[in-house]
């Protein structure tokens, strides 16, 4: 891993590894949206018996799941940088009898080890603007891209991810008034103009993005509790640093947390809810 990062969170491969069993609670949240980039690509570029997707930072397979849903036969060759995440994948693949699905261990900064043109459809969620190099990542899915192919990409529209930092800023304030939320996602991937602009400088045309809202859903106060303080995600660690930066301890604050989550969710179904916008952005090579 280089020192020089674009990431605003610590993490390596072993963290997500470490995570891989509480990130159904995120993956969960972001299903909807993914689904609807999967129909979104597949419509624009529609797949042949010979195309070839790409599940770039596949995490527990959500994509890969959409996909299989869509066309069951269709190759696809999912990469992550976390044992603990293809390991995942790889149970899920068995358990629901994909077919032709290829897992590898790769970091998705250096593709190397994926011919260049090779891919006809990249996905890549909930990565882009986690990655140590964003940059690297988008060159790299450029290489790898077939003439013609395309690419989908989703990024948190607001860097704080408020729907996580209201309740927690909420409660630090209560005893640390000086706490302010933290930068957890890049913010050069935020908006429309941005990505295009981003997206563009790699090679890429014809970008588009739409934004819609994901839906963070908890049975209870309790299960959001576990997951953040002791689910091991990466940018939950960045919360928990920007309060111990201003002197606090997460213990003082978790009950008060509980608190603030209960006011700022809303009851949905039996659930906790609350809505976060995210940007689905296709773009051809």
């Amino acid at each position: 891993m280089t020192t020089q990062t674009e990431s605003y969170i610590k993490h390596h491969p072993d963290d997500w590894s470490f995570t891989s069993k509480h990130h159904h609670h995120v993956e969960r949240t972001v299903q909807p949206v993914i689904k609807e980039l999967v129909k979104w690509v597949t419509q624009t570029v529609p797949p042949n018996p010979s195309s070839v997707v790409l599940d770039g930072a596949c995490g527990l397979g959500t994509v890969t799941a959409e996909v299989k849903k869509a066309f069951p036969n269709l190759h696809v060759l999912a990469i992550d940088s976390s044992t603990g995440m293809i390991e995942a994948i790889n149970r899920h693949a068995n358990s629901r009898a994909w077919q032709n699905v290829e897992t590898k261990v790769l970091d998705g900064g250096d593709l190397t080890a994926i011919p260049s043109t090779s891919i006809t459809h990249a996905l890549a969620c909930t990565v882009i603007d986690l990655a140590h190099s964003a940059t690297a990542f988008i060159h790299s899915l450029s290489r790898v891209l077939a003439p013609d192919g395309i690419l989908g990409i989703t990024t948190w529209a607001d860097p704080t991810h408020p729907s996580i930092s209201t309740p927690w800023t909420k409660a630090c304030q209560r005893l640390y008034p000086s706490f302010k939320p933290p930068l957890v996602t890049n913010p050069k991937w935020t908006t429309p103009e941005l990505i295009k602009e981003n997206l563009t400088k790699a090679g890429f045309k014809d970008v588009q993005t739409k934004q819609v809202y994901a839906h963070w859903r908890w049975s209870s106060a309790e299960e959001m509790m576990e997951w953040f303080f002791e689910g091991g995600n990466p940018v939950c660690k960045r919360w928990h640093e920007a309060l111990e930066e201003v002197g606090g301890r997460l213990g003082d604050v978790r009950e008060r947390f509980r608190e603030e989550v209960e006011r700022e969710y809303r009851s949905e179904g039996g659930m906790l809810g609350k809505e976060e916008l995210v940007n689905l952005t296709i773009a051809r090579k």
